[in-house]
Order: structure tokens, then sequence, then C-alpha cells
């Protein structure tokens, strides 16, 4: 983390409580996304809609052909349709995921993650999720670096009139608005949003500033 202020922990499942909700949630355990973040909430993995993050954009991405030259490892990129890249933090975003559930053509959402995620398994996926997010950063780092060193190359400090300058076309597709987001998250506030989770299930009871989280 950077220093920078965390949002309160926010329990989603109670939260749930205050609305009457239909019964189309019907994700499956089974084939949740491998990528999507641990809590109340998940995707299955057979849903490429798209609709979710266009309701839930602070929460929901679907990654495209381009979005998937980012977060290739070892020549392997993850496969799968949506999922959740952020657990709702307040009641605005539950009520946008909750649209982005009742948009999708599958009924593929599911509420009950908190029935099967355990410390241990939030701790594995922290472990095993940890070269997406940093081959997602490095890309982005090393895009945006391409970007200011052309930028450099092509407006040299002379006389003026400019020569023209040789634009040399840029090889990597431009990173979309969405895995900026998910970076984001990775670096500020997911770590500690985790431990915080973890700290909720297992005493089933939500975490306040002065908590001892336990580590990952």
């Amino acid at each position: 983390m950077t220093g920078q202020v965390v949002d309160p922990f926010f329990d989603v499942a109670g939260a749930l409580k205050q609305f009457a909700l239909p019964d189309d949630f019907r994700g499956t355990w089974a084939t949740k996304n491998a990528l999507s973040i641990p809590g109340p909430i998940y995707v299955s993995d057979e849903c490429s809609a798209g609709t979710g993050p266009a309701a839930a954009p602070n929460n929901v991405i679907l990654l495209t052909n381009d979005d998937e030259t980012y977060v290739t490892v070892d020549g392997v990129c993850p496969q799968g349709g949506e999922f959740l890249y952020r657990q709702p933090g307040s009641m605005f975003e539950l009520k946008q995921v909750l649209a982005a559930a009742a948009w999708n053509a599958m009924s593929a959402y599911a509420l009950d993650g908190n029935s099967y995620w355990t410390r241990q398994l939030v701790v594995a996926w922290w472990h095993d999720t940890r070269s997406v997010r940093h081959a997602l950063a490095a890309n982005l780092r090393t895009f945006w670096e391409r970007q200011r060193a052309r930028a450099v190359a092509y407006a040299p400090a002379m006389p003026w009139p400019w020569p023209k300058p040789k634009v040399v076309p840029e090889t990597w597709p431009w990173p979309s608005p969405e895995l900026h987001r998910w970076n984001a998250v990775n670096e500020d506030g997911l770590e500690h949003y985790l431990r915080e989770y973890c700290y909720f299930l297992d005493n089933r009871r939500v975490p306040t500033a002065a908590t001892n989280l336990p580590p990952l």
C-alpha cells in the first residue's frame, strides 16, 4: 500500500438484507471466475455478455482481447467472463452491482460467497493471483514509460518551424479505463480489504479502525 486512506469495511451480506431480492442469482461456487475478488458476491465463469461493467464500472470488469495483453503471464492469459475486481464498498456500489446482476442474461451472479470463503482460501487467492496483478501493473507502467519516451523523442527542442516528427506506431493496444481501475484497486486497498475480510470471516463481525487484522 502507498499510505492512502482506505475505506471502512462494508458488510455486503448485512446490507443485502435490506433488499427484496429476486430468485435469479444462480451462479455457482464451483464455476466462479478465478480472478473474482474474495467476498460475498461473485460471478460464474461462463458469463461474457459484458453488461456488468456498464452497470457497475467500479466493481465489475470483462477483459477484452486488448486487455488480455496486459495480464498475460508466461504466454498464458486468464480466461473467462466478467468478474468482480472489487466488492461493493457502499450502498451506492451495491445497488450498481445488483443492477449488473439483474441485467445479466445468464443469471450468473451469486451472493453466497461468505458461505464458502475461509481465511485460508483468501490467503491462497492472494498468492495465486499475484502473478496476474504484477503483470498488469508492470505492463501498464511499461506502456506509459514508452509513451513518455516517444513524446520526448518526437518533440525536439529546435527553432521554429520544427520538422514534422516521424511517428512510430504503438504496437500495444491502448489500455482501457477498466484496466486502470482494476490496477488502482490492486495497488491501493486490496491487501487491507482482504485482511479485513479475513477478520470478518473468522469473527463474523465488522472490524474497526483499531482492530488487529490478521496477516495474509
